[in-house]
């Protein structure tokens, strides 16, 4: 761990190696990017990250590796001592976690906007938990867009689609096989669907999937207006497309597919 005296910090890159202020009032009230990466960047117990965080009041940009711990209990995050980090400011998160990471158990204590570009790659976090954590991102009123991505790399993402790119905001969860449709049988409850005007879904062969979670997640998305499909096998979407008689549209509001 480096004890550094630079209050006028305005960015921060470290690599296998951890850092905090000289005192405990010391605050790095200039600091707006925060970029720590490694296998061993992180303390130990790993929830002294916030006691760094808990410094830098003005933060934007937040990207963290959390690949290595020390134990089979990742962070331990649950045993922080404090109070949830306020991050008030922030604009970009990307969190980068191995199997026993624990990516929600980090971002349940922190604050910070709804309004997000959020990225979460995650092997070790059972998928309601970190939707759960991110109830507040997922939520974003202004977030009218999902896409599925279950091709060969498999993610799924809630966002707000806009003709100007500094508006955007988006959650990112890239969990990889099953998790994807994991995913998507719990954000229903987190994810506000009746804003939800924008769908698309990729599938590239080799693939696997069960198309139930996936079918009973787009049905709830009544109100889409645009689907955009990519795949290398057009039937992989006969059951969002043709539905059995009798059924109601899947997309009862679609206006333009491409």
């Amino acid at each position: 761990t480096l004890v550094l005296d630079a209050p006028r910090l305005q960015s921060l890159t470290l690599e296998n190696a951890f850092f905090l202020p000289p005192g405990p009032s010391s605050i790095l009230s200039d600091l707006r990017s925060l970029d720590l990466q490694g296998p061993c960047v992180l303390p130990h117990p790993a929830w002294g990250v916030f006691t760094l965080l808990s410094k830098t009041p003005r933060l934007e940009h937040l990207r963290i590796q959390m690949l290595v711990f020390r134990h089979a209990q990742g962070g331990l995050w649950e045993q922080y001592p404090g109070t949830r980090v306020h991050l008030e400011h922030l604009k970009t998160v990307a969190l980068a976690g191995g199997p026993y990471a624990n990516i929600a158990g980090f971002w349940s204590r922190v604050r910070a906007p709804n309004n997000l570009d959020f990225y979460a790659s995650f092997s070790g976090d059972p998928p309601p938990e970190l939707a759960a954590a991110l109830d507040s991102q997922l939520r974003c009123p202004s977030h009218n867009s999902v896409t599925v991505n279950l091709g060969r790399e498999r993610h799924l993402s809630v966002s707000t689609f806009t003709l100007l790119p500094g508006d955007r905001n988006r959650v990112i969860l890239d969990g990889g096989g099953g998790a994807t449709l994991t995913l998507l049988v719990d954000l229903d409850s987190h994810i506000q669907l009746e804003h939800i005007s924008r769908f698309t879904l990729r599938l590239r062969v080799p693939y696997t999937i069960d198309q139930d979670p996936l079918v009973e997640f787009a049905r709830k998305c009544s109100s889409v207006h645009t689907l955009i499909l990519q795949t290398d096998i057009p039937a992989a979407f006969e059951a969002l497309l043709a539905p059995e008689d009798n059924v109601t549209p899947i997309f009862p509001s679609l206006s333009t597919l491409s």
